[in-house]
């Protein structure tokens, strides 16, 4: 059986979607001074993963963004649920 067909707007908004979280997942790994291969190993994935990731190519399963929050991210932020790109600031411990 196969997948249900996106309509055009919902695979706009999908790539809409994973285009910024692909520029979120960027910018935390420039704030913790992070290469693709140390995001990689937090999320569980291969550097080339990270890689497609980052271009919006494709979306970590929640799962594996979870983990972040060991290092002080606020996931809300990573999904786009809250907060403009540029509200991503280092704190002591992790990120803010």
């Amino acid at each position: 059986m196969s997948a249900p067909q996106m309509t055009p707007a919902e695979k706009a908004k999908l790539d809409s979607f994973r285009k910024e979280l692909g520029v979120r997942l960027r910018m935390i790994r420039a704030q913790l001074g992070w290469t693709q291969r140390d995001l990689g190993s937090v999320l569980g994935f291969s550097r080339q993963a990270v890689n497609s990731f980052e271009r919006g190519s494709t979306e970590p399963p929640a799962s594996s963004l979870s983990r972040l929050k060991e290092h002080g991210i606020d996931l809300a932020w990573v999904m786009g649920e809250c907060g403009a790109l540029e509200m991503l600031k280092v704190s002591p411990g992790g990120v803010s």
